[in-house]
């Protein structure tokens, strides 16, 4: 049983450090918000879904290790929370297992604010580029026409940058 609360340890410890490599890629995207080139922005994307894979697998580790504490307490998986294997454990192995587990709340609390100013700032983005084009299109459906005459059908566009 030890070994199997000693595992469950290094695998919230693991999920820690992945976290953490996370944050650390969340926050060099929110520095450099605009500045990335394109090159630069899908190296970036590429080493957070790494860093997801990854959480992924040590979830799964976790998720079968509690399974297996579950059988081995008689207890159903689904309602084996830590509080209830901290409160079947020795207090130093349930002290260990709340500073992890801690550690691991903060820091998936700040890669959420992250996330949410990534977020924000690339929807903020997307609508100036969106005006951009809609400014485009709009002079380009009122590019000037001619009619069978040789005569202009319509006046010719003038750009409207304030909407830009």
């Amino acid at each position: 049983m030890d070994e199997l609360l000693t595992n469950l340890r290094d695998i919230l410890q693991d999920e820690v450090t992945l976290h953490a490599s996370l944050r650390q890629q969340l926050a060099r995207e929110a520095e450099q918000d605009g500045e990335l080139n394109a090159g630069d922005l899908v190296r970036v994307q590429l080493l957070k879904h790494e860093c997801l894979e990854q959480i992924l697998r040590v979830e799964t580790r976790r998720e079968a290790l509690v399974s297996a504490l579950s059988e081995a307490w008689g207890e159903e998986t689904a309602q084996l929370t830590l509080r209830r294997i901290v409160a079947r454990c020795a207090p130093e192995q349930g002290a260990a297992l709340r500073a992890v587990h801690g550690e691991l709340m903060a820091l998936v609390t700040d890669i959420r604010r992250l996330a949410r100013i990534t977020a924000a700032n690339a929807h903020a983005r997307l609508i100036a580029v969106e005006a951009t084009l809609g400014v485009i299109q709009d002079a380009i459906r009122q590019h000037p026409t001619y009619s069978d005459a040789g005569r202009l059908k319509n006046k010719t566009p003038t750009f409207k940058y304030t909407s830009a």
